[in-house]
């Protein structure tokens, strides 16, 4: 062989292996480019965001919902639907995107039917993952839910036991069902952990939806109990709570600062407070909405907007201060203006909210000033929030489809798109590229503006369906059969105690003896602040332990048991000592009258 061509054999190869390396690199930077990126949802810049790659979360990364691109405008008649999937049971939660999968959560078996509930020791709560493409079911999981949930009453009806919508960051799942518990999975269905964050129900049942924060999970468990959780999203361990969080199914908002700061936002019942979101440490605080907080606020350019209660308020705080920043930090409050539960979308300079009766309210962000009412498609109240596409405001309603609206100083009404069920539409809208999924209570649809035919999918479970059994946790509750008188320190309610202390004494008591009363319990309320830490330092590390370690919690209950009785005795004692001997025969006359009309079980 000669030299040139064993030159020409050596090139020739050295070529090949090149190509193939060449081959190697180009599909691994096309595979982590097709790999789905983990989320990190911190926004609170730029007004609206190019349309997200994933909308992992209620309102998508940045709590904002809104984004940049087009969707349809128009549907139906077989025109614009690409698929309808029948559910196998009810909800209100929103459905999640990651990748080309949507996930999704219904219940069954209990209060489907509100006027004919059947018994709550069937319900089940469903994890669901749909292909994003074609509506094909890809996994479920059915996790049995606790018997010690809110029962079913005209409110909870009308949303159910699948009100919070889960959150994703592409690798890990996780779905939260309010008293049966916090549920992680990975994105192929595999259970990895479950905890319970509470028991105590609320006639509106549960609802606030997930944050994922880096590696913490964030649940909002203030219905469950009056606190908020960050866990560990690997473990489930807990990292930190923020207690004593009262009537608040909003969602817990990441959000910046002017100077960059990452700060979470809670707004609950009488309070708004920004708390660094790695520690739970509070950063400031200040009045809030004066009554129960569902809508979700949202951040703008180091700016937080909120509304809420059933007055309805709104007012705008901006970010950065410390401490109580009611003087310094709030912009505005406006009253009888904002939402009840739909949360509010930006857009140039305004806020968008819909009244309950539907009315459309176009607010000035700088001043808090009302520039618009403009009637919608419906007076019903809307539990869905608005998504902001491009110069349009879509809202879906519960019983007028999906409205379109123009979102500048009109406020012109675009389109009403109607779909063929006539199940309430009770969740947001998930966009996709050019496409969006929205579920009802029957159905979840995928609108496709450029689809000319609509795949019909009837509900069938797949073969890998599995159930998890929910640990029933150690409920203090039932298990002690304890009254009011021993739950005392659960509330910092000052009113609450001063009524259950004199109650009584109701006969006799004069107001000006009502008064003086009321300054005893007030000199109190530290020692009964102190009680409530310490139950709920207890509660917190009792739902997290062992059912071994019940024996253990039992001694600490008994002894704050007896503390309390110790406190509300000692001020029952104060009180008396205000009394006429003849204001305490007639109680005592009174008492014993009462206690003859008891009859024995």
């Amino acid at each position: 062989m000669t030299k040139n061509s064993r030159c020409s054999r050596f090139r020739g190869l050295f070529l090949y292996i090149n190509s193939l390396l060449l081959f190697v690199y180009l599909g691994g930077c096309n595979a982590q480019q097709n790999k789905v990126p983990a989320v990190r949802p911190v926004n609170g810049g730029s007004e609206t965001a190019e349309l997200p790659g994933n909308w992992p979360n209620f309102r998508g990364p940045d709590y904002r919902s809104a984004i940049a691109t087009s969707l349809p405008t128009a549907w139906g008649d077989g025109q614009g639907i690409k698929w309808i999937v029948e559910l196998p049971g009810r909800g209100a939660s929103s459905p999640i995107r990651f990748g080309d999968r949507v996930f999704l959560t219904s219940y069954t078996g209990y209060g489907v039917d509100a006027t004919n509930p059947g018994e709550i020791r069937d319900l089940r709560h469903h994890v669901i993952s749909f292909s994003a493409i074609t509506g094909a079911v890809q996994w479920q999981r059915e996790i049995v839910g606790t018997a010690l949930l809110q029962k079913m009453n005209p409110e909870l009806g009308r949303h159910g036991f699948a009100s919070s919508t889960p959150v994703t960051d592409g690798e890990k799942f996780f779905a939260w069902f309010g008293g049966t518990g916090l549920f992680a999975f990975d994105v192929d269905g595999d259970f990895l952990w479950q905890r319970n964050l509470g028991l105590e129900t609320n006639y509106f049942g549960s609802s606030a939806s997930l944050v994922l924060f880096g590696d913490l999970i964030i649940v909002n468990a203030s219905i469950e109990s009056k606190c908020i959780y960050a866990l560990n999203k690997e473990t489930g361990a807990v990292v930190w709570t923020i207690d004593d969080v009262n009537e608040c199914w909003s969602v817990p908002v990441i959000g910046n600062s002017p100077t960059g700061e990452t700060e979470m936002i809670v707004s609950s019942k009488n309070i708004v407070s920004g708390y660094d979101p790695k520690t739970g440490e509070q950063l400031w605080h200040c009045v809030g909405i004066q009554d129960y907080v569902v809508s979700v606020p949202v951040v703008v350019d180091g700016v937080v907007y909120l509304t809420g209660g059933k007055e309805k308020q709104m007012m705008a705080i901006r970010l950065g201060g410390r401490g109580d920043v009611e003087a310094s930090h709030k912009i505005w409050e406006i009253q009888r203006i904002g939402s009840n539960v739909s949360s509010p979308v930006y857009h140039d300079g305004r806020l968008f909210v819909f009244h309950d009766n539907g009315i459309l309210q176009v607010i000035d962000a700088a001043t808090g000033e009302l520039q618009k009412r403009q009637r919608s498609a419906t007076k019903t109240q809307p539990f869905s929030s608005p998504l902001l596409v491009g110069e349009n405001l879509y809202m879906p309603f519960q019983d007028a489809g999906i409205a379109i609206y123009s979102a500048d100083e009109e406020c012109r009404e675009v389109a009403v798109n109607k779909f063929a069920d006539d199940s309430p539409l009770m969740a947001s809208i998930t966009p996709g590229d050019g496409c969006f999924w929205i579920r009802s209570d029957r159905f979840l649809y995928c609108v496709d503006g450029s689809a000319t035919a609509t795949a019909q999918i009837k509900w069938s479970e797949p073969a890998n369906k599995e159930t998890i059994e929910a640990r029933q946790p150690y409920n203090l509750e039932v298990e002690k059969g304890w009254t009011r008188r021993y739950l005392l320190f659960m509330t910092s309610d000052q009113a609450e105690i001063v009524k259950y202390l004199l109650m009584p004494y109701q006969s006799v008591i004069t107001d000006e003896q009502t008064e003086l009363s009321k300054s005893i319990v007030s000199e109190q309320m530290a020692n009964y602040s102190n009680l409530l830490q310490r139950y709920n330092e207890i509660r917190r590390k009792h739902l997290l332990a062992p059912a071994s370690a019940d024996a253990d919690f039992d001694e600490q209950y008994r002894l704050l048991e007896t503390d309390t009785d110790k406190l509300n005795n000692g001020i029952r004692i104060l009180v008396k000592k205000l009394f006429t001997s003849e204001q305490m025969e007639k109680h005592m006359a009174d008492a014993a009258i009462g206690k003859a009309h008891i009859k024995p079980e």
